[in-house]
């Protein structure tokens, strides 16, 4: 979310769920959540306690359990080798890992495709989102340190100051010219649901938030 009461575009794609709609986890569909503050009763103070005799496999589950996209994230955590001797922040570290990765991928392909783009819009939108995706690796490196240092409130801080960057790429193809589907859009929602999963694990260490 990008303004309080705003729903972006990529939560409508990504999260556009009836707000009556059964979810497995927290969520954020009503124009405050995973890119704004959290709702009230987020993260729900009863779901998915952490209990010390909770083997790994069952905690990535329950993890993604709440995500949005259940096999999304048992494909991330259920099978990166880190997750196997990790715990909750363990958890959350891996998954910024994942999204260092998946930005440094996609800032590495932006130049390719705007030269081979023609349309000096979508050139335009491109280095909008280039200069995103810059400031949301940083973002990502910083809620990777700040989760490892247990600096958890600013590990929230860097991760939604990144969602919003990667809100406002998604967004930049469906304003200021021509309605037009973003090439990397598909990058978008994978950063998307990554930053996800680091705040799911983050709830669960700062329960009060």
């Amino acid at each position: 979310m990008v303004g309080d009461g705003v729903t972006t575009q990529l939560q409508k794609d990504y999260l556009g769920k009836p707000t009556n709609a059964p979810s497995a986890g927290p969520s954020p569909e009503m124009g405050k959540g995973i890119l704004g503050d959290p709702p009230p009763g987020f993260p729900p103070k009863e779901a998915s306690p952490i209990s010390p005799t909770m083997d790994l496999g069952a905690l990535i589950k329950s993890i993604c359990k709440q995500s949005q996209d259940y096999d999304f994230c048992m494909r991330s955590l259920g099978t990166d080798p880190r997750s196997e001797t990790t715990d909750v922040r363990g958890l959350a570290m891996v998954s910024a890992s994942l999204a260092v990765i998946q930005i440094q991928d996609t800032l590495g392909r932006i130049p390719d495709i705007i030269k081979q783009t023609t349309d000096p819009v979508a050139v335009r939108r491109l280095g909008v989102c280039e200069n995103d995706y810059d400031g949301l690796l940083g973002n990502f490196q910083n809620a990777f340190r700040a989760t490892s240092n247990n600096a958890f409130q600013d590990t929230v801080k860097f991760v939604r100051d990144g969602e919003k960057q990667v809100a406002d790429c998604h967004n930049i193809f469906r304003k200021d010219g021509p309605f037009a589907t973003s090439p990397i859009e598909g990058d978008d929602v994978k950063v998307f649901k990554l930053a996800e999963l680091v705040l799911i694990a983050i709830y669960r260490l700062i329960p009060k938030i």
